[in-house]
Parts: structure tokens; C-alpha cells; sequence
């Protein structure tokens, strides 16, 4: 069920990108994401190629209820429908979910994620004002690497980006304190990942 899902993404993905906005191929779209067994596939889809699809337009009034659904529908819904302030709510609760995602599915929402702060700059201040608030290394790194493609010439984020690295760097611990990076998969010290997000292109 794994591979037949992954090759049911990989087609979907492929229409999307190929015959948004076809009618036709948005009707098939439609019909799969009312199916009972792939729908999410469907609603990917839809969200990707079909943005104004009835379907979509309801579930912008659902969203709020769906801050917490599952992954990576819930990127793609957020990402294509919910306004500035309930994205950044989200965005702020997305790397506690990829944390806790055991088969790697949440991360197929980075790609949309990073796509909304890019093209939505209130939603980016006001993700960017609530990462200033987050004292939690696990979470800061993710949150500074999604907004990093879209803010790294942003004088505000590069100038929070090198107090950090400063912090780190003047501190009294013998060994440099470490944390997970979630985005990368790996646990590396922190000064280096915020290093890395201030330079992280895509």
C-alpha cells in the first residue's frame, strides 16, 4: 500500500502540474477526492491544480478544525485556503508535527509551506514575530529554515539569525549546544543550523 500511495501521489502530482485548470481533469480530481480510500491524494491535487474547486471552498470554512489534521493534506489545504493569521498559527505548529510524524509523510507539506511564506508576506511577519518569541531550539531551526528562502535578504531575519549564531558562540557550555533539525533529519549544533537557514536558498 506504501508504493501503490506513493505512485498515486507521483500521477496526481503530475496531472496537477500538467492540466490545472482543465475542467475535465478537474471533474476526475473532484470524483477522487470523494473516494474512500484515496481522497487526500485527491485533495492534494485539487489544492495544486483546481484551487477554486467547490470542494476546497467549503473547507476553507473547516480549517480552523484542521490545524491539527493529518499530514500533508492539512499543508496543502492551509497553504492553498487559510488567511494570513490562521497559516502563521500553523506554520508555527508544523515543526512539533513533523517531529512527531513516524513515516514521513508531513514533510511532503514543505514544498506548499514554503511556497505560502513566499507569496504571502503578513503571513511570513507574522510567522517571523512569533519565531522571536520561541525560546525552543527544535523549533526555532525549522521555523527559520522554512522562512529563510523567502526573508534571507530581509535585514530584520538576517540580523535575528546573527544574534543567534552570536548567543551560541559566547556561551559558557563547554560543547556547543545541540539540536534536532528536523527539516535536514539530523542533530547538529546550533549555531551551524542557523548558519545553514541564513543561507538556505530552497
Amino acid at each position: 500500500m506504501v508504493v501503490e500511495r506513493a505512485a498515486y501521489d507521483a500521477m496526481a502530482s503530475y496531472i496537477a502540474d500538467n492540466f490545472h485548470g482543465d475542467v475535465a481533469v478537474g471533474q476526475a480530481m473532484l470524483a477522487v477526492a470523494n473516494s474512500p480510500m484515496i481522497h487526500d491524494v485527491g485533495l492534494m491535487a485539487l489544492c495544486r491544480g483546481w484551487p477554486d474547486s467547490p470542494l476546497l471552498v467549503g473547507a476553507r470554512r473547516t480549517c480552523p478544525e484542521l490545524i491539527e489534521a493529518a499530514e500533508p493534506v492539512a499543508a496543502w489545504l492551509f497553504a492553498s485556503k487559510a488567511d494570513a493569521a490562521l497559516m502563521a498559527r500553523y506554520v508555527v505548529r508544523y515543526p512539533g508535527k513533523l517531529m512527531r510524524d513516524d513515516f514521513g509523510e508531513a514533510r511532503n507539506g514543505i514544498a506548499p509551506v514554503r511556497a505560502r511564506l513566499q507569496s504571502d508576506r503578513e503571513c511570513r511577519d507574522a510567522v517571523f514575530a512569533e519565531l522571536k518569541r520561541i525560546t525552543e531550539a527544535d523549533i526555532l531551526i525549522p521555523l527559520a529554515k522554512l522562512l529563510a528562502p523567502s526573508m534571507r535578504n530581509d535585514m530584520a531575519f538576517r540580523t535575528w539569525i546573527s544574534e543567534r549564531v552570536r548567543a551560541g558562540r559566547q556561551s559558557d557550555r563547554i560543547l556547543g549546544q545541540l539540536a534536532f533539525d528536523v527539516l535536514a533529519n539530523v542533530c547538529r549544533p546550533v549555531e551551524f543550523a542557523f548558519l545553514e537557514a541564513a543561507l538556505t536558498q530552497s
